[in-house]
């Protein structure tokens, strides 16, 4: 704090920043937090505070020195909490011996204030009472356990694929380095993917030494007494993070994790770091810890650059016969002037390469004419850059190549437009012509009749199979209706090799292996229902182990024993226990007894789905001796 009547603008909420001088202390120094107090002059109630109240203190507080001091004691560690609470009472028009209290400091601002004194209204009292609330958290004696880690890149800029060379220097609290052979970890991960996550493991003192919990309410009532009508922060805290570069399609994020890197007798160690072809900035980070109860963390950061960088701007999706431009954008990231030569090819073609000077920090636009082969999927471009001439190549040649892959479309996709299911009784003719105007490749007209025969209706045909072969989505659920549809045995065990891990503590089957963010037991009756029912009836098989922990948990579910949660917020319990009882009364070597189960529902036929009047009539067929 400086000298005079320093001033802190008065926010429109009931918080002030406190700020320490430094954010750790050791024992028996003297904590100076500075108060930015809107008041001229206020009382603050100091409080020290961690999981309760340490001690308190009031004490008078000015804006000419809004400086508290507080000398740290050893049992405070490994820290605390400074609260600060600041009262000011009614501001009262200026007295004349206030001249040589403060206003001798600002005669100007005394002046003013005691010619011109701000009188209360029905409508505003800018001088009733008022007050204040900042918090601040200091560190207590954490140095002692501290080690000090020092990672120095070689230089701080490099070219890509270049080896990065890093020291490492690690010393103990008292200055003296680490004993030869200490081990620590070292990583070098894309600054990109951690400001996506922090990555919080790497603070091991930290972890270590665990910092004790605030635990403290702060309560007063003076709000209500001096009638102010605001409580707390407006909103919410101010946004922020956009206007950032898309994400890349190489992601390519740890460089190098090395978890033992030996420390010589000096505490240093000499790291190579393989960089690859990502332009961005890394961060390399050191882990340590000496005997029982030293540990610090280090860390740097590193960026790459590429002298002579090749952009595309060819479109990654184009249709057969199409036209287009294969724009690239040849880019000269250096001081000094360049001459290029670029060359290009198309597939197995060569094309017509180019000549270019590019001055320092420059681009220029390259253009080659391109047009997309018929009954091709794709099709792929390179492109290499090379400086040439006379240049200052002291940093190297600039040189980049680029691979380029186009996916190609069908100019007119295929697409089905007509089906029928037919039964084939000796022969069966079906008249069929070529459309007029219909569309012809290369090969001939496009499209065709697929004809698909099967033994049995419940056969997948042809497009129902495609369905099913592309099908995206991989719960268990649509894991398990695609191995059914196809009646594909390799889908079935791999749904059951996984099996293990969808089931919770009931025995109830879940969407998901980790639940699908459920806490607890998240398994769903209608899943564990349909996985019964459907593999019977498709003739495959369940292990028994993991057919009776499901069992055990519909019965449990039908019995009113467990009551799984369900998204669902309408009243189907009925509906969800008749598919859990018929799903077990379908397994013959069942030893449940539904009759319990089912004597605790009321079923009304007439107010049932169809589904549930289906598995209503199922249990009633298979269980002749149910009562009326």
């Amino acid at each position: 704090s400086g000298i005079g009547d320093l001033w802190f603008t008065a926010g429109n909420q009931d918080r002030i920043d406190v700020i320490p001088e430094k954010r750790s202390y050791a024992p028996g120094e003297i904590a100076r937090l500075q108060v930015r107090t809107p008041f001229r002059e206020a009382t603050a109630l100091v409080s020290v505070e961690a999981g309760g109240i340490i001690e308190t203190q009031v004490m008078p507080l000015s804006r000419f020195k809004p400086v508290i001091e507080l000398p740290v004691k050893g049992e405070w560690g490994p820290n605390v909490f400074v609260s600060v609470l600041l009262v000011r009472g009614r501001v009262e028009p200026l007295k004349w011996y206030s001249l040589f209290q403060w206003g001798w400091r600002e005669p100007v601002a005394w002046f003013r204030e005691w010619w011109n004194p701000l009188q209360p209204t029905a409508m505003v009292d800018l001088a009733k009472p008022a007050f204040k609330l900042g918090l601040a958290a200091i560190e207590v004696g954490v140095d002692a356990f501290k080690l000090k880690v020092e990672v120095t890149p070689e230089k701080q800029d490099y070219q890509i694929r270049d080896q990065a060379l890093v020291k490492i220097r690690v010393t103990q609290p008292d200055g003296k380095p680490v004993p030869a052979g200490t081990e620590v970890a070292f990583a070098a991960v894309d600054q990109a993917l951690l400001e996506l996550r922090p990555n919080e493991s790497w603070k091991l003192l930290d972890a270590m030494l665990q910092k004790r919990a605030y635990q403290v309410q702060t309560a007063t009532a003076q709000s209500q007494v001096i009638g102010k009508r605001h409580f707390g922060k407006k909103a919410v805290p101010p946004g922020g993070g956009g206007g950032r570069a898309p994400a890349r399609e190489l992601f390519d994020t740890l460089l190098l994790w090395n978890p033992r890197v030996v420390l010589d007798a000096t505490g240093s160690a000499l790291v190579s770091v393989p960089l690859n072809d990502s332009l961005t900035e890394f961060r390399l980070v050191v882990v340590a810890d000496a005997g029982v109860g030293l540990f610090g963390t280090g860390s740097a950061s590193l960026r790459t650059r590429q002298d002579l960088q090749l952009i595309s701007g060819l479109p990654p999706l184009v249709r057969e016969k199409d036209r287009f431009s294969a724009l690239l954008t040849l880019r000269n990231g250096t001081a000094r002037a360049m001459a290029v030569r670029v060359s290009a090819r198309q597939g197995d073609r060569a094309l017509e390469g180019r000549e270019v000077k590019l001055d320092a920090e420059s681009a220029a636009e390259l253009v080659w004419p391109g047009e997309a082969p018929e009954n091709e999927s794709m099709l792929v471009w390179e492109f290499e850059a090379v400086e040439t001439g006379e240049a200052d190549k002291k940093d190297g040649v600039g040189k980049d190549r680029l691979r380029i892959t186009q996916q190609i479309a069908p100019a007119v996709p295929i697409a089905v437009q007509q089906a029928s299911f037919a039964r084939v009784e000796g022969r069966l003719e079906v008249p069929a012509a070529l459309p007029a105007g219909a569309v012809s490749g290369k090969r001939g007209p496009l499209g065709g009749i697929e004809v698909g025969l099967s033994a049995r209706l419940s056969t997948p045909p042809p497009g129902l199979r495609r369905f099913f072969e592309d099908y995206p989505f991989v719960c268990l659920e649509q894991k398990t209706s695609v191995a059914i549809g196809l009646r594909d045995a390799a889908r079935w065990q791999q749904v059951i090799d996984a099996l293990p891990t969808y089931l919770d503590a009931n025995g109830l089957a879940r969407y998901f292996p980790d639940g699908g963010g459920q806490r607890g037991n998240g398994g769903s009756p209608a899943l564990t229902a349909y996985l019964l029912d459907a593999s019977i009836a498709a003739g495959f098989a369940i292990p028994p182990e993991l057919a009776q922990r499901m069992e055990g948990g519909l019965a449990a579910f039908a019995e009113g024993r467990i009551k799984p949660e369900h998204w669902s917020p309408q009243s189907d319990l009925t509906v969800r226990k008749l598919a859990a009882i018929e799903a077990l009364t379908r397994r013959g070597g069942s030893s449940y007894s539904p009759l319990s189960a089912i004597s605790s529902l009321e079923i009304e036929p007439l107010r049932l789905p169809t589904s549930a009047l289906i598995d209503w009539y199922l249990i009633v067929k298979r269980l002749p001796k149910l009562p009326d």
